[in-house]
């Protein structure tokens, strides 16, 4: 529940199926302190699917720096910038929303995907890639709460990327990097007990009736140059995620 008078370790900023919840299970796990939201709508406005804090995200984090400032013995406000790279996302909500482009065949070859016709596939991914794909990146992330902040500013450790303030420490970190959270999750709150904790996975496509199908799609994938030229143009982080 949430409390905007407790000091929290760590807030999660994540768009949806980008890691986040991941992240905030396992911290939690670990006994830290965490809030995880979407973007700064997602965390003031009321109703069913968002947070209802009746606080601006800019003043909640103000007060988080405040509690440290009367509080030496608070560490230092962290805030993770979990980031899923656009065409992953974009085929994961693809999966996601299957029924609606997949009624014509019947879904029993999940379970035979050796006998599946792969030119069917080249089909689905042919659909994806002309009417499914798009630049959907939250436009209310952290950068937009901190216009100062520069991804070039940012330096590359192992799983992660950082930039230090002397109120906050940032974090960038990366979905495909998502097998390698208790070593990062080490290394960002100084804390090896990460190294023996499990993972806890949760809405995985491993769980999906499509896992079978889903794999194949992303085994024979392929971007053809001027997709990528137009999601490069609009996307201002597809090029950071794929390069680094």
């Amino acid at each position: 529940m949430f409390n905007k008078e407790k000091p929290i370790d760590i807030l999660i900023y994540s768009s949806p199926k980008g890691g986040g919840d991941t992240y905030q299970k396992l911290l939690i796990k670990q006994g830290y302190n965490v809030w995880y939201t979407h973007n700064k709508y997602f965390f003031k406005m009321p109703g069913p699917v968002c947070q209802n804090a009746g606080i601006d995200l800019e003043d909640y984090i103000n007060l988080q720096i405040n509690y440290r400032k009367n509080n030496l013995k608070l560490k230092k406000l962290k805030i993770l910038f979990s980031w899923r790279e656009i065409i992953e996302q974009n085929i994961s909500f693809f999966f996601q929303t299957y029924k609606k482009w997949h009624k014509p065949i019947n879904f029993d070859f999940v379970d035979n995907v050796d006998s599946f016709d792969i030119n069917n596939l080249y089909k689905y991914i042919n659909y994806f890639n002309n009417y499914e794909l798009n630049c959907t990146e939250d436009k209310n992330n952290f950068f937009e709460l901190f216009p100062d902040l520069k991804l070039s500013t940012f330096i590359k450790k192992e799983g992660y990327f950082i930039f230090q303030t002397n109120d906050i420490d940032f974090y960038i970190t990366r979905f495909r990097d998502i097998d390698k959270i208790n070593s990062i999750l080490s290394n960002l709150m100084e804390d090896n007990s990460f190294l023996n904790s499990k993972i806890i996975a949760h809405n995985t496509s491993s769980k999906k009736p499509y896992k079978k199908i889903y794999d194949l799609f992303l085994d024979k994938y392929y971007l053809p140059e001027y997709v990528y030229n137009h999601l490069s143009s609009e996307c201002k982080f597809l090029k950071f995620l794929l390069n680094e």
